[in-house]
């Protein structure tokens, strides 16, 4: 088994040397990885819609790295460490958006008040 995990892992890193073409090798990685990228933000989100997007999210951004010439010496260590950034980042909005309580939302929606005109007391 580890001989093959090795044997995989060497294929991965071979693509990003190869003559083909960026959608080719994109599209290699892609096949051989998604559903392992997949899995690991399913269990980070446990929302299969969630994982989704995020699993889209990092693959384009392999692409677009690829595309602007960067190289990726272990594609597999970085499309994963790219799912986990982009699950933590989406995580802190949620969070964010989610621990404002109604009451705040409330008050945000009010008008501005206006400033009292100068001259006037302040009690």
């Amino acid at each position: 088994m580890r001989r093959n995990l090795n044997d995989f892992r060497r294929w991965i890193c071979s693509l990003m040397t190869e003559s083909t073409s960026l959608d080719e090798q994109i599209g290699e990685i892609f096949t051989a990885l998604r559903a392992q990228v997949f899995n690991y933000l399913l269990s980070v989100f446990g929302d299969p819609n969630e994982a989704e997007d995020v699993t889209q999210d990092a693959f384009l951004q392999l692409y677009r790295t690829r595309l602007k010439g960067q190289e990726i010496q272990n594609p597999r260590f970085w499309i994963f460490r790219m799912a986990h950034n982009l699950a933590v980042n989406r995580g802190r909005r949620a969070q964010f958006v989610s621990t404002l309580p109604m009451e705040t939302w409330d008050q945000l929606k009010k008008p501005y008040p206006t400033r009292p005109e100068s001259g006037t007391a302040h009690s």
